[in-house]
């Protein structure tokens, strides 16, 4: 039996009908994945900021009780403890999700969540992440010293100073922004040292920060860093100081 040529017509508007309806039913799902996926997003930049201010609330807490031993202080530390936890496993759940969408700053919040609630596991991996996510030079070295310092605490030493001179290795322009940002990781270094009991090495990585300092071309700029290092670590607190 011939086949009429309004059989055509009818076959091909149901073919483009059907096309049409599978280009829309594709494209409706690509609008909403991007929509959850936006939404995702916002709700891990609020559990960030929830993170943020936790962690400045357990930081005025210890302002204004330092070392305290008192039921009630501990009790507050514990809740902000509880609740870094729970903010943590909650960013963790979200990130895994919309991992196009994170950064290293994402990663750093949740890393010291987990480190404050004891999770030292997940904190190195997201450290590690960080560290990895760093969009640029100046930003892998500042990460690399979260990383660092992070180990110190673990009692790690040997791989926390691989991680400093890691840090000091990355590539950065000439400047004296970039010196500033070197002498201030090696203080940050070199009191972490001290604070782990090295004060020898604490020392010797006070002098680095004192040489890199006297290479920043701008007087002013010079001696604030010079000053900074020197509050930070007064002579007196140093071996033969």
């Amino acid at each position: 039996m011939a086949i009429e040529l309004k059989d055509y017509l009818t076959i091909g508007i149901s073919l483009a009908a059907f096309g049409f309806a599978i280009a829309s039913f594709f494209a409706n799902f690509r609008q909403r994945d991007l929509e959850n996926r936006r939404t995702l997003r916002k709700t891990l930049t609020d559990i960030i900021a929830e993170i943020s201010k936790v962690n400045i609330a357990h930081a005025q807490l210890d302002l204004e009780h330092p070392g305290s031993t008192r039921p009630h202080v501990i009790a507050m530390r514990r809740n902000f403890n509880g609740q870094r936890r729970y903010l943590a496993y909650h960013g963790e759940f979200i990130a895994e999700q919309i991992p196009g969408l994170t950064n290293d700053i994402d990663f750093v919040a949740i890393a010291t969540a987990f480190d404050s609630a004891g999770d030292f596991e997940r904190a190195k991996r997201y450290f590690n992440q960080a560290v990895e996510k760093s969009p640029s030079n100046t930003l892998r070295a500042t990460n690399l010293r979260a990383l660092a310092r992070f180990s110190f605490m673990q009692g790690q030493a040997g791989q926390g100073r691989k991680y400093y001179e890691t840090s000091l290795q990355q590539e950065l322009p000439d400047t004296d922004s970039s010196r500033r940002f070197i002498a201030d990781t090696l203080l940050i270094w070199a009191c972490v040292e001290r604070d782990t009991g090295f004060t020898s090495e604490s020392l010797l990585i006070k002098d680095r920060a004192i040489s890199t300092s006297g290479r920043i071309g701008n007087p002013a700029a010079r001696e604030d860093m010079m000053k900074t290092i020197n509050e930070a670590l007064p002579p007196a607190l140093l071996p033969n100081g």
